[in-house]
């Protein structure tokens, strides 16, 4: 299930995005998607604020809820339900007061530019729509659930467990003098199951 969050002025062909978005989920054979309904993005001034898409988000779990409410076939086990919101550009503010607004409901949102998404509409830009897709599909999961499932272990052993790091950090000029960064640790068995995830932020830079 998808709602969309459109920025107000947008000449976006949402049927479309979603069509497209379907064309490319049926080749990677990741289901089908379900268009729950879009909302559009309100401000007061000419260009979108962080509190404009906190409130969008808000709406758009509001409308999630009550579709699911007079659907209880789609329920979270086919999926969890995917706020996808249309930034008007790559403006740090817009996309952190949508996924305030997400969370404060606890649903799952994947920000993607206007840009990115015409490139998909009007052109079927292959590599956007499979990079927007896999994001959508991860988010879909469960927490802790694994993307996919190997054929055969890994190493072709069983028993084996593997561990896998990824250490991140925003660049400094756009946080000033302050250092950000997360580090990521997961273990996964010889055939890919998640056995264990943890997360440490820290305020004064990269630690493992």
């Amino acid at each position: 299930p998808i709602h969309y969050i459109v920025p107000s002025g947008s000449r976006l062909d949402i049927d479309k995005l979603h069509e497209k978005l379907q064309e490319f989920a049926s080749k990677l054979q990741l289901g089908t998607l379900v268009m729950i309904g879009k909302t559009n993005v309100h401000t007061s001034s000419k260009k979108p604020t962080r509190n404009d898409y906190w409130d969008a988000a808000r709406t758009a779990g509001f409308e999630i809820d009550k579709y699911l409410k007079e659907d209880p076939e789609l329920d979270y086990k086919k999926g969890r339900p995917i706020i996808l919101s249309i930034l008007p550009d790559k403006d740090s503010e817009t996309y952190a007061g949508g996924k305030q607004g997400a969370h404060a409901d606890n649903h799952c949102i994947q920000n993607i530019i206007q840009r990115t998404a015409s490139a998909i509409a009007d052109q079927g830009n292959k590599f956007y729509a499979y990079n927007t897709l896999l994001q959508i599909y991860l988010k879909s999961l469960e927490r802790g659930e694994a993307p996919w499932i190997l054929q055969k272990p890994a190493g072709g052993a069983r028993g084996s467990a593997y561990l896998g790091y990824d250490v991140s950090r925003r660049r400094e000029e756009e946080l000033g003098t302050k250092k950000e960064a997360a580090a990521t640790i997961s273990m996964v068995d010889s055939q890919g199951r998640n056995l264990l995830t943890k997360l440490h932020t820290s305020q004064s830079g990269e630690t493992l």
